[in-house]
């Protein structure tokens, strides 16, 4: 089974009821009575989360640990942060009390059981306590069946090998039901009832991208993976400049990919190779 790898960020358009990340936050933490003063420093915080699965600094994110830690100790309620720990936690290697203490924080403090389950299961997959994220999983799925964070919990269990696989077999398929969460993703009622935010809601649309545009640039299907993310996630589809910064690392992640298989491919193709420049609008 593949840990749970998340890229935390979202997509904002006109609906009244979406929430920008930010947004959530200051009503969530009012909400457990913490101060205005952490909650801006949480909000500011969030923003400069690294994607710490790619971040090749360490002290950076070792820095961005203890800043977190210093605001949990003046409010340890701030689930927030907890919630960010989580993921950081692993990528440190910090011990396995330092991990749970922090797993404990953030479940007794996290109102919502839906992204309760499907963040714990962060930590039991980074453990390998596949009893715990079974579960977690199972619950997920008999009492949140249609909501938009379970489809994604158990395309992150099957994993991209797996989706690989079936993207080989039956391609029309495979794209079929990534393309329907990612409609979920630009859906406000969906996003609101799993309590994600715009960023977020984002941030996930871009991940089940990726299963497919890595499938295309593994087969060499170079000129498919940079259609198919233009057609999703530029142009039209392009979401608001704080969606896009939030979401800057994995976004940035992807376009290098694409731009590097677009040199290797069609660099002697002047026309092609500079139209697929303008398609993943590398320095936007």
């Amino acid at each position: 089974m593949k840990k749970i790898i998340l890229f935390m960020s979202i997509l904002a358009v006109a609906n009244i009821n979406a929430k920008s990340r930010s947004e959530m936050i200051r009503e969530d933490l009012s909400k457990l009575g913490i101060s205005q003063e952490i909650i801006v420093k949480t909000i500011e915080l969030d923003k400069e989360i690294p994607n710490v699965v790619s971040e090749p600094d360490r002290e950076k994110i070792e820095n961005m640990a203890l800043e977190i830690e210093k605001l949990l100790k003046r409010n340890e309620k701030n689930f927030v942060l907890s919630e960010n720990l989580i993921n950081i936690y692993n990528a440190l290697g910090k011990s396995d009390a330092e991990k749970l203490n922090n797993l404990k924080r953030y479940e007794k403090y996290n109102p919502y059981e839906v992204s309760k389950l499907f963040f714990s299961n962060m930590y039991y997959s980074n453990k390998g306590d596949f009893d715990s994220y079974n579960k977690n999983y199972e619950i997920l799925k008999e009492k949140y069946p249609d909501y938009l964070i379970t489809r994604i919990a158990v395309t992150y269990t099957i994993g991209e090998d797996a989706i690989w696989n079936v993207m080989q077999t039956d391609e029309k398929a495979a794209l079929a039901s990534l393309n329907s969460i990612m409609k979920m993703c630009d859906d406000k009622k969906k996003t609101e009832e799993s309590h994600i935010s715009d960023e977020q809601a984002w941030a996930y649309k871009l991940t089940m991208g990726w299963f497919a545009i890595s499938f295309y640039l593994n087969e060499n299907r170079t000129q498919d993976a940079i259609d198919f993310y233009y057609e999703n996630f530029e142009g039209k589809n392009k979401p608001s400049e704080e969606i896009l910064y939030y979401n800057r690392y994995q976004n940035w992640y992807i376009k290098s990919e694409l731009a590097r298989a677009n040199k290797n491919d069609f660099y002697n193709n002047k026309k092609l190779f500079e139209e697929n420049l303008k398609k993943i609008n590398m320095f936007d």
